[in-house]
């Protein structure tokens, strides 16, 4: 503890009286004896204070280790309010100790999705006792440069720690990592991501498809377990105004033979763009069949309908090689999504003898533009907005986790129709204290999207966990 200068002088001044009174015979004896017992009380309160603070640094580290594990936990199952989960696990903790009840601490909550950690820290000041008559009111949780007994967060609720609690400078953290699922485990995803103009627009300095692709690609592989799990299949739909795919020509309007063809479509008519339903191969019965359309530049950008694959090291090639071209049609998206997902033909999912998490990643950053086809021939934007509703309640109606991301969208009515598509409108079943899992997220820079796609990527690992 380190003695401010104006108590030095305080000291000094009183030592000077001291030695006045010292000098002389006819001095009362009993300010003497006041002024002596002002060191040994300060003394005293210094010892009595810095063991004060050692038993405040260990409880409040112990709080903000069991702060950490709660929020990793939180994280995990893609709840967005881990922060709020880490505060009430550290106000509840140091609730228990009396000498922090006057202690004014701050608290923080960080994320590194490159390092996949949770960092959660505490700093502050607790009032003092004795020693305030030497001019110290408060003293800090810790000393710089010290690491305070019983620091380290231990492993638990999947979560272990990465380095223990550490104190400096009045500030005691605890990083943890957060969860990840070395079992294999099975899995079915599909990324439907907005390729159309806007995403090649700027945010934050780098171009907002630059950083979709960076987080999906990122996904694939934590998910993959560095490519290495062969129990998860990855599919991706890139999508514009159209979507590009290969299939047998007799799925095309107009089309016949049972080779195979790449062309641009749009949705099917209604009500088969509502189904995953395999179209008619008839010669005679085209109404089920996908229209196609022209979409040039679609193969120079690479904008093509991936199937579920294993070959996860293509999936990560080919979302680093796509870019933007085009209008914006997400019910065609998440139409030709549905299809990856199905045993149906035309691309035909395996099926799995065991439980298997079917899972649809929605990213768009815009309203609907393109029109979308309708009862009565309808063709409207306003009936693609219907029809993506339609989709999103029969695919979860069919057990297909639904996650989407709004980015950079500032529509209030096409936020609300992605939250309504997601999962989150369903009944989730938790235990009793646990977080209620997250699928709708609304991101307006690139580090609350890394956020958002770190906290998909723990969710949908602990879902496939435990579909196994």
């Amino acid at each position: 503890m380190t003695m401010p200068k104006a108590s030095l002088r305080t000291w000094l001044k009183a030592g000077s009286v001291l030695r006045r009174f010292g000098a002389r015979d006819e001095g009362s004896t009993t300010p003497i004896f006041a002024l002596c017992a002002i060191p040994l009380v300060f003394a005293a309160g210094i010892a009595i204070d810095t063991s004060r603070q050692s038993t405040a640094r260990v409880q409040v580290q112990a709080a903000t280790d069991a702060a950490a594990l709660a929020a990793a936990a939180a994280y995990g199952v893609g709840s967005e309010n881990y922060t709020a989960v880490a505060n009430a696990y550290f106000t509840k903790t140091v609730s228990q100790f009396p000498d922090l009840a006057s202690a004014s601490i701050a608290t923080n909550v960080s994320v590194d999705t490159a390092n996949n950690t949770l960092t959660m820290t505490a700093s502050g000041a607790i009032p003092t006792t004795l020693t305030r008559i030497g001019g110290f009111d408060t003293m800090p949780l810790a000393a710089a440069n010290t690491s305070p007994s019983g620091g380290g967060g231990g492993g638990g609720a999947g979560a272990a720690a990465t380095g223990g609690g550490t104190s400096s400078g009045g500030t005691i953290s605890s990083t943890v990592s957060l969860p990840v699922f070395s079992d294999h485990h099975k899995g079915q995803i599909v990324l439907v991501m907005d390729y159309s103009s806007s995403m090649d627009e700027y945010i934050g300095g780098k171009k907002k498809y630059i950083t979709m692709r960076d987080e999906a690609a990122k996904l694939v592989s934590n998910l993959s377990q560095n490519q290495t799990n062969q129990d998860v299949e990855f599919g991706l739909v890139p999508f514009s105004h159209a979507v590009r795919v290969t299939m047998p020509n007799n799925f095309y309007y107009g089309k016949t033979g049972t080779s195979s063809s790449t062309y641009c479509i749009d949705d099917r008519n209604y009500p088969y763009n509502l189904s995953p339903d395999t179209p008619s191969t008839s010669t005679t019965n085209n109404a089920s069949k996908f229209f196609t359309t022209s979409c040039s530049y679609f193969s120079s950008k690479n904008l093509n309908v991936r199937a579920l694959s294993l070959n996860h090291a293509g999936t990560v090639s080919q979302i680093n090689s796509m870019t933007p071209y085009g209008n914006t049609h997400i019910a065609l998206g998440m139409e030709t999504a549905w299809h990856l997902l199905t045993p149906n033909a035309p691309y035909a999912a395996t099926v799995n003898e065991e439980e298997t998490l079917k899972a649809v990643v929605l990213l768009t950053d815009g309203q609907q533009t393109s029109p979308g086809n309708g009862p009565n021939n309808i063709l409207s934007v306003a009936q693609a907005e219907s029809n993506l509703e339609e989709q999103c309640r029969r695919m979860k109606a069919a057990g297909i986790r639904v996650v989407t991301v709004s980015f950079d969208l500032s529509d209030t009515l096409t936020q609300n129709r992605l939250k309504d598509c997601s999962s989150d409108n369903l009944e989730k079943k938790v235990a009793a204290g646990e977080p209620t899992p997250k699928y709708y997220f609304n991101t307006n820079t690139n580090e609350e999207l890394a956020s958002a796609f770190g906290i998909i990527r723990d969710s949908l690992a602990r879902n496939m966990y435990l579909s196994k």
